[in-house]
């Protein structure tokens, strides 16, 4: 059996430091949705990221729709 072993602080850390932060976003953007367990972090990572790589702004506005459009706000 494998055992996934996960920081939930950290991932939600760096989701907090993307949303503060547009220069932590992109330096972040280099990770992949797999480097997150926790399955909210996962979908605010990849709501995050697709702003980023479009170029929008990343605030708790735009990622929150981006959530609302993807259904990951449930």
């Amino acid at each position: 059996m494998n055992t996934i072993f996960f920081d939930n602080e950290a991932e939600l850390s760096v989701i907090g430091a993307m949303l503060q932060s547009i220069d932590a976003a992109k330096r972040h953007a280099e990770l992949t949705e797999d480097d997150f367990a926790n399955p909210d972090a996962r979908a605010a990572f990849r709501a995050i990221r697709a702003l980023v790589l479009a170029g929008e702004p990343v605030d708790l506005v735009t990622v929150n729709s981006a959530l609302a459009k993807t259904g990951a706000d449930q």
